[in-house]
């Protein structure tokens, strides 16, 4: 056991996989046979605060889990070998080349998962000892000139829903963004720039270029760089790229999964992430099937209610419809369902069944579930109550 981190834990091999397939024939399958999918996209950035900010305020982000002060050798072994194997064969100390001493606890790392409706982004950040989580200063110099023509470079994506004007998109993008001093931000044109002056005099119609090439014509894209220089994509356009359309379709006929992370164990470096491409009404609506065989004898239920202060409906029903996404993306939660009253709008009763109390007192102290908790006194009339229930008669396995 290292500080923060555990190492070495495997799935029994005779535990078996909700398609039915056991862990034995899963070894032995072709490798993409033993993949869920992807699970997140991580970025290293310089200024944790300042990037936070930036995908949780001017995006629109939610964070669903954070974790800090990795140390010691398990967590360097597991991350840095190859670079520590690379600084050997250079013959150079290994913070020459950027290489952070998490062994010995003089550097840190430190994660926030970021969640967007069909994404989540993990953000990290190595820091000195002595600076506190969230600092503004990195272990490692950022890389400057970060063009994305250089292998190895990676972007992250967002889509913009369709009834926006993606034009005008672009220019509140950069006008929040320098709002909040984060003047890096700056999304290409699509018309020949040599200086900055000259890029923000470009008409508002050079923040978008308008794919008509088959097969993508409709698609509408801008580069974009984010607060910490990293490489970002804007896309958006009625008519969906095959690749989109297909991840979407695909929706209709799989289970939407989400895993989410254990604490102090190696999956808080792998946290799960990712479902197929859609948008957040599909989510909502199409959730994953009752797993009715995985309900034990004894589960726990539970029946929750809250009631909006008046005038204040509108405002808890979107601060409530959220946790639909990420309740249902908890491996634990086997049933949930948020209702609302059709006579009394603003009262709103939660259906939820876990194994047992333990995962529910583990999904009730999770950050997201917090944070609404903590939004209750402006927005509820009084608090949640709650009946406490067994599960009786589950289907027999």
């Amino acid at each position: 056991m290292i500080t923060g981190l555990a190492v070495g834990s495997m799935p029994s091999a005779a535990s078996a996989a909700p398609d039915g397939m056991s862990s034995a024939e899963r070894n032995e399958a072709p490798l993409g046979a033993r993949l869920q999918g992807v699970q997140h996209f991580g970025l290293t950035v310089q200024n944790m605060g300042r990037a936070y900010q930036f995908y949780t305020e001017v995006l629109g982000g939610t964070e669903v889990f954070r974790h800090g002060d990795f140390q010691g050798d398990g967590v360097q072994n597991t991350l840095l070998a190859d670079q520590e194997i690379e600084a050997n064969m250079r013959g150079v100390n290994p913070r020459t080349i950027g290489v952070p001493d998490l062994r010995s606890g003089a550097q840190r790392l430190d994660v926030r998962f970021i969640q967007f409706d069909n994404m989540v982004l993990e953000l990290l950040q190595y820091r000195e000892a002595d600076q506190p989580m969230g600092s503004a200063k990195s272990f490692a110099e950022p890389l400057e000139h970060m063009s994305p023509a250089f292998p190895r470079m990676m972007h992250i994506c967002f889509y913009v829903r369709d009834d926006v004007d993606f034009n005008k998109f672009i220019a509140d993008l950069e006008a929040e963004s320098a709002r909040r001093g984060m003047t890096q931000v700056r999304a290409n044109r699509t018309i020949r720039v040599m200086t900055e002056a000259d890029r923000k005099a470009a008409p508002r119609s050079a923040n978008t270029n308008r794919v008509t090439a088959e097969p993508s014509n409709g698609w509408e894209l801008i580069y974009c760089k984010g607060p910490e220089g990293e490489q970002l994509e804007f896309v958006g356009g009625a008519r969906l790229p095959p690749v989109a359309r297909r991840g979407a379709d695909d929706l209709n006929v799989k289970d939407c999964i989400m895993q989410k992370l254990v604490c102090n164990s190696l999956g808080a470096l792998l946290f799960a992430a990712s479902m197929a491409m859609t948008t957040a009404s599909v989510v909502a609506q199409e959730a994953p099937r009752v797993r009715y065989q995985e309900i034990p004898e004894g589960a726990y239920s539970v029946v929750a209610q809250v009631r909006a202060k008046a005038g204040k409906e509108d405002a808890l029903r979107a601060a409530t419809l959220p946790l639909i996404d990420l309740v249902r993306g908890d491996p634990k939660n086997l049933v949930y369902f948020l209702q609302e009253d059709r006579a009394k709008p603003g009262h709103f009763i939660f259906y939820e069944v876990f194994a047992s109390q333990a995962d529910f007192d583990a999904h009730n102290a999770m950050p997201y579930v917090q944070a609404w908790f903590a939004k209750l006194p402006e927005l509820a009339d009084g608090g949640v109550e709650v009946l406490r229930m067994a599960v009786l008669g589950v289907p027999k396995k």
